[in-house]
Formats: C-alpha cells, sequence, structure tokens
C-alpha cells in the first residue's frame, strides 16, 4: 500500500466500494450518521439487509428496555439490590453495593490540526470507539469542527466536559458514560502553560466505585520539558490526594512524556501499559515506523500516551487502536495511536 500523506484528497481510482454504497443506503433509510451505519454494517460483511435487520432488533430490544425500566423495582428484601434486564432480556440481581466487573478507558489524540480528511478521519474514530464502548472516553486536539458530531454521537450516552475557553483552536474532550453519577467536574488551566494545556477532573460513583478521572494534554515538544514536568507533577499529586480504600483514579491522555522526565511514583500508582506486561508491540503510541501520516522519519517512536492509576482492580489489559489505515484515504484516524485499558477483577469479587 503506498503512503500517500494524511493531507491528500485525490480520488481513488476504479469504482466506488460498495461497502461505502452500503452505509449511504444504511443512512438514508435509517437516519442515522454514517459512522453508525459503518458500526452495523461492518459486522454483517457490509451486506445492506443484514445490516438493517441487526438495526431494527437492536431498536425494538431498547425500546422493551426503556418499559421496563419505567416499571423497574427494588427487591423490599434487600434495599441493596436492583432488577436490571441481561442482554438475553431475562433479570438478573445487581447489588449495588459491589464494584462493577470491569470498566475501560479509551485515551485519543485524534489529531484535528491536521485539517486534511479530516470529517473521514473523525468518522474513523467515531467508528473505532462505537466498538470499544468504554465508559471513559479521553480525547486530546480536538477541534471546532469536531463538536457537532462528537455531541450527536455521544451526547446521549455520556457525559461531555470540554474547556471554557472557546478561543483555543484545539482542547481536550472528557467523555463518562451516565451510568456513572458525576459528582463534581472541573477543568483547571495549567499556570505556567504557554499553549492553552488545561487538566480536567471528573469524580463520581458507579454502583460501589469512586471514579475520578484525570485528563489532560501536557505540553508538547521537547524543549518545554521543564514546563511538562511540572504539569505531570500536578496531575500526579492530584491523583496521589484521591487514592481512596474504593476509589479507581485515573490519569490519562496525550502527556508527551519522556521516561526521563518522569521521576520516582508513588508506590500505589502504576502505569497501566507496565503492568499490562510492558508488550514491546504496544509500547509505542507515536510510532512513525508504522504511522505515515506525518511523513516523519520511521526512528521516530514515542510512548506519548500514557495512564497511570491506582485503586481496586487487580488486573489491566492494554492495546492500541486505530492501527490500520483507512482505505478510501489511506491514512490512519490519526498520528497517534489510541490507547485502551480494561480493568478487571475488583478486590471484593
Amino acid at each position: 500500500m503506498s503512503d500517500i500523506p494524511c493531507s491528500s484528497t485525490d480520488p481513488i481510482p476504479g469504482r466506488r466500494d460498495p461497502a461505502e454504497e452500503a452505509i449511504e443506503e444504511f443512512a438514508a433509510i435509517t437516519g442515522v450518521d454514517e459512522a453508525l451505519a459503518h458500526f452495523f454494517l461492518q459486522d454483517y460483511d457490509f451486506e445492506l439487509q443484514k445490516g438493517l435487520n441487526a438495526y431494527y432488533r437492536q431498536q425494538e430490544r431498547e425500546k422493551t428496555k426503556a418499559e421496563k425500566r419505567a416499571h423497574e423495582s427494588v427487591d423490599e428484601s434487600d434495599d441493596d439490590v436492583v432488577m436490571l434486564d441481561a442482554p438475553d432480556n431475562t433479570p438478573k440481581r445487581v447489588k449495588l453495593d459491589t464494584f462493577p466487573e470491569d470498566i475501560t478507558v479509551l485515551s485519543w489524540n485524534i489529531d484535528g490540526l491536521d485539517g486534511g480528511n479530516l470529517e473521514t478521519r473523525l468518522k474513523g474514530v467515531t467508528i473505532i470507539i462505537a466498538k470499544e464502548n468504554p465508559e471513559v472516553i479521553l480525547l486530546q486536539e480536538v477541534v471546532h469542527a469536531h463538536m457537532d458530531t462528537i455531541n450527536k454521537r455521544f451526547g446521549n450516552m455520556y457525559c461531555i466536559v470540554v474547556p471554557f475557553d472557546k478561543g483555543m483552536p484545539y482542547f481536550t474532550v472528557t467523555m463518562v458514560s451516565k451510568n456513572i453519577v458525576c459528582r463534581t467536574q472541573e477543568v483547571k488551566p495549567f499556570g505556567n502553560t504557554k499553549m492553552g494545556r488545561t487538566m480536567t477532573v471528573f469524580d463520581g460513583y458507579w454502583r460501589k466505585l469512586h471514579l475520578v478521572v484525570i485528563h489532560s494534554h501536557l505540553e508538547s515538544m521537547r524543549e518545554h520539558a521543564a514546563t511538562r514536568k511540572a504539569q505531570f507533577n500536578e496531575c500526579m499529586k492530584t491523583l496521589e490526594k484521591n487514592i481512596g480504600s474504593n476509589t479507581l483514579v485515573l490519569f490519562a491522555g496525550d502527556l508527551n512524556i519522556r521516561d526521563t522526565e518522569v521521576g520516582t511514583l508513588s508506590p500505589a500508582v502504576k502505569d497501566a501499559w507496565i503492568a499490562a506486561g510492558s508488550d514491546i508491540k504496544t509500547k509505542y503510541t507515536w510510532d512513525c515506523k508504522l504511522n505515515h501520516n506525518k511523513g516523519i522519519s520511521p526512528n521516530v517512536r514515542c510512548r506519548f500516551d500514557r495512564l497511570y492509576y491506582a485503586g481496586v482492580y487487580k488486573k489491566v489489559e492494554f492495546r492500541l487502536v486505530g492501527t490500520s489505515q483507512i482505505n478510501r484515504i489511506f491514512c490512519h484516524p490519526s498520528d497517534h495511536f489510541g490507547i485502551v485499558c480494561k480493568f478487571t477483577e475488583p478486590i471484593d469479587k
């Protein structure tokens, strides 16, 4: 496959892809956007009728669930137990004084500063996020042109937190599932930033779990190492002060950090990539050897995107997303790969 720069807008030679035609027709029939159409069709080899059948089956299930939720009852013999619908529509008992079995976090710098194929690349991002279905989504280098799609695609399912300075050309977006009850949310500008960088802190509860999410895009470029280290330490202090017995506290984003800049961490704090086994295949998130969006030397490989955590889960899985090119435009959704961390095995299981 040739390495066409991401900003290229040249059409692909040859006839139109039948998958694209199916996506457009699905969107026209159902009224959903093309990202969601892609999501439904991809599991059915882009066969239109099979995808439509799956979509309408899900719509019917959602309608049934909504009707049941309207009449949801609590078991009077046990005030901390509620009846919820399982995927097969059979009731199951969920104790409110237990931790969720797992929680998934996705963090991704989606490179909105590159205007080339911006809409198509964003569709690729939203398709991948929809397939992952994480409880927490942390996006960096979001631009204003992204926001209509983000709000439309995720607004019904997630609490969306954005910085308050509308004059910034790019910013972070923090999204947390509405299953998680928000207690507080705050965006704090760094006092030393020259790039408009901020720290977002979301504090909420999911059943017994107290969840604190610290999200940032730290100062970029090697020459700003001192500024970045101070920002990193400020976020890390926020993480450490929120450590608690029923708490999962996360600090993640495009941290631009080098290993030599991290310093000594508290014994309670773990680096998710290291805790998951330090797999070399998932180490580099800005990897110019595998991702040619920027046309930079393949020797440039950095672990800029990270997640640090402390809390109540024994195991974490670490994966990369966005590692394949979008066929139609011959570039990746972003110059960064996204990271996905799934926390499992709560301590009270």
